[in-house]
């Protein structure tokens, strides 16, 4: 670190806005070392630049030209499908002017993404006062296809039932083919059964219907308590669509 000060040309990556692709610039500083060129000139760029990185610094003479050359950087610009206007590689401070320039333009660009938060709220908002709107139907619908499901495994028992009578049923006439007597020991078994196992599947055919009714009536009280919510619930959503776009 040297005891005076001198003059360094420090080069740097700086970038207008998020839209804006990035560029290079230098600018002249006066400093005791390297180090605190790059630090003096990233104070004096900060409040200038919405982006800004400093890549290198080389000592200057008298007249801020680099003694020796800065080595080849290579900068990858980011794609963009805005162009921005060309803007001239600054190579001093900005003006007061200037800088309010470069404030007002980022007070734009942060108000515009504002308001597209804003629009995607009340957009989500409006959503929202249409689902609990038509909350009871959609409450009813799954309701009714949940009793659905429990009506068809409602017939579970008596398919059990006819699926035993239809066994013996197959039994008893294979027993005949083999030259027996349904009426013999074992074709009477059979007989038994067959009538037994059809009695079964006749006596629970009231519980599938047993589950449709409780079905529909818990479908119903569904639809009625929902409907009940539903305007206190649009209610406050509104008032806060309201808030949103105020």
């Amino acid at each position: 670190m040297g005891f005076f000060d001198s003059k360094w040309v420090v080069t740097f990556e700086y970038s207008n806005g998020i839209l804006s692709s990035n560029k290079t610039g230098s600018i002249v500083v006066e400093a005791s070392s390297e180090y605190s060129a790059k630090d003096k000139a990233k104070s004096v760029l900060k409040g200038s630049y919405k982006y800004v990185k400093v890549l290198s610094a080389v000592k200057a003479d008298s007249k801020g030209r680099p003694i020796v050359s800065p080595a080849p950087v290579t900068i990858t610009e980011e794609r963009s499908s805005y162009v921005p206007n060309p803007t001239p590689t600054p190579t001093r401070e900005l003006t007061p002017e200037e800088r309010e320039e470069r404030r007002l333009r980022r007070i734009a660009e942060e108000a515009e993404l504002e308001r597209q938060r804003k629009e995607r709220a009340i957009v989500l908002k409006e959503k929202q006062i249409k689902k609990a709107q038509t909350s009871p139907i959609r409450n009813c619908i799954l309701s009714g296809i949940i009793s659905l499901v429990a009506f068809f495994f409602g017939w579970i028992p008596h398919w059990v039932g006819l699926a035993k009578a239809r066994a013996s049923r197959n039994a008893l006439d294979m027993w005949i083919e083999l030259g027996h007597s349904k009426t013999d020991s074992y074709g009477q078994e059979l007989v038994a059964d067959i009538e037994r196992y059809s009695n079964e599947a006749n006596s629970v055919l009231w519980i599938p219907f047993v589950i449709l009714g409780i079905g529909i009536v818990i479908s119903v009280i569904v639809y009625i308590l929902s409907k009940k919510k539903v305007p206190q619930k649009v209610v406050k959503l509104e008032e806060e669509l309201k808030k949103l776009k105020g």
